[in-house]
C-alpha cells in the first residue's frame, strides 16, 4: 500500500454533516480503504473541532484525508494558512457538488486512493477579504443566481427534510423565483487587476468605465459573478473551461443580466462541457483573467465560496463590498496525476 511509503502516519478527519451523514456507512468505507489506519479516523463534531484537529495535526507534518464536501476542505485550508503551516491534503469528496475532487480527478474515493502512489502538487489558494473578516477558498467565489439558490435551497433545507434528497429541484424552483422577482441579479462595480492586456472587441456591450494594459472598471447589472479556480461549479457544470490551479491567476465569468430562458441555454452549455460556444464578443458572457478583483455594490449580496454562504462577525449573510485575489501561499494536494489541473 501507499501508505506504507509515507513516514509520518496520516490522519483522518470526517465531517459528519456532509453529504447527508451517512456517518456509519462512510466510517465503513474509510476503514474499508485504509484498514491500516482506522485508529486513526476522527469525527468531528464541529467546525471548530475540525478546525482545531486540522491545526494540531498539521503541526506534526502528517497528512491530512479530508472525508467530507467543498465546504469541509474550507475550513481544513482556513486553518492551515492561517496559521502558516502546510502538509500534504488528501481530499474525500462526499459532498453534494464534489467540483473540487472532481477537478483534481479524484471524485471516485478509489481514484482518491490511488493518487497516494504520486508526489503531491502544489496548488494555488484565492483569498477573500470582505469589512472584517478574510477567509480562502480553492474552487471558486460567486455571487448573484448561484448564492441566491444556495441560500434559498439551504432554507428549505432545514425546513423540510425532504428538500436535501431533491436539492436539483428546489434549485430550479430557486431559479425561477430569482428571474420571476429579480431577486439575484447584481449591479455591481468591479475594478480588475489583469493578468494579461484584453482587446476592447472582448468586452463588446460591457459597460466599461476604464482599460488598460494593466487594469479593468466595469459597472454593469449581472445574473452571475463567478471567479473561478477550477473549471467546475454548480455540480460538475464547466463554467471556466481554461481553469488551473498551478497557474497563479484567477477567472472572472459575468454573465450579464439576461432572460429565463436565456439562462437556461447557458446552463445546459456549462453542464455540456460547451461553455466556450457562449465566450464570443455579443453573447453577454465573458471570461477574464486575473489577479485581484473589488466588487461593490449600493444593495447588499450574498457570498457563496465553495458551495458555504459568507457570514459577517455579526452572523450577517449580506455585503456590499469584497475583495478577491491569489493568495501568496499554496497548499499540497494529492490528485490524479493524468489530467490536466
Amino acid at each position: 500500500m501507499p501508505i506504507s511509503k509515507q513516514k509520518i502516519e496520516p490522519k483522518i478527519l470526517l465531517n459528519p454533516a456532509s453529504g447527508g451523514g451517512n456517518v456509519k456507512e462512510r466510517m465503513a468505507q474509510l476503514q474499508h480503504m485504509f484498514p491500516n489506519l482506522t485508529h486513526s479516523i476522527f469525527i468531528t463534531n464541529s467546525e471548530k473541532d475540525l478546525y482545531k484537529k486540522a491545526v494540531d495535526f498539521a503541526k506534526t507534518k502528517c497528512p491530512l484525508y479530508i472525508s467530507g464536501g467543498d465546504g469541509t476542505l474550507v475550513i481544513v485550508l482556513n486553518a492551515l494558512i492561517d496559521n502558516q503551516l502546510n502538509t500534504p491534503l488528501l481530499f474525500l469528496g462526499t459532498g453534494s457538488s464534489n467540483d473540487i475532487a472532481l477537478h483534481l480527478g479524484i471524485k471516485q474515493l478509489e481514484a482518491a486512493r490511488n493518487s497516494l502512489s504520486h508526489k503531491p502538487c502544489k496548488v494555488d489558494i484565492g483569498k477573500i477579504d470582505t469589512a472584517d473578516n478574510r477567509t480562502h477558498f480553492l474552487g471558486q467565489v460567486n455571487l448573484g443566481l448561484g448564492a441566491f439558490v444556495n441560500h434559498f435551497v439551504e432554507q428549505k433545507k432545514k425546513k423540510y427534510s425532504l428538500a436535501y434528497r431533491f436539492q436539483e429541484v428546489v434549485g430550479f424552483f430557486a431559479i425561477v423565483k430569482a428571474f420571476l422577482f429579480n431577486s439575484a441579479s447584481i449591479y455591481a462595480k468591479l475594478d480588475i487587476e489583469l493578468c494579461s492586456p484584453l482587446k476592447p472587441e472582448v468586452l463588446l456591450n460591457l459597460k466599461t468605465l476604464q482599460l488598460d494594459k494593466k487594469s479593468l472598471i466595469i459597472k454593469d447589472h449581472f445574473d452571475i459573478i463567478l471567479m473561478a479556480n477550477i473549471k467546475y461549479w454548480a455540480g460538475g457544470k464547466i463554467f471556466n473551461s481554461r481553469g488551473s490551479i498551478i497557474d497563479e491567476q484567477l477567472n472572472l465569468i459575468l454573465i450579464q443580466k439576461g432572460k429565463f430562458f436565456r439562462m437556461l441555454r447557458i446552463l445546459l452549455a456549462a453542464g455540456k462541457g460547451n461553455i466556450e460556444s457562449y465566450l464570443k464578443p455579443g453573447t453577454g458572457v465573458f471570461s477574464i483573467p486575473f489577479r485581484k478583483a473589488v466588487i461593490s455594490t449600493e444593495k447588499k449580496f450574498l457570498i457563496q465560496a465553495d458551495g458555504e454562504l459568507l457570514s459577517d462577525h455579526n452572523g450577517s449573510k449580506y455585503f456590499d463590498k469584497l475583495e478577491v485575489s491569489v493568495a501568496n501561499q499554496k497548499v499540497d494536494f494529492y490528485r490524479n496525476i493524468e489530467i490536466e489541473i
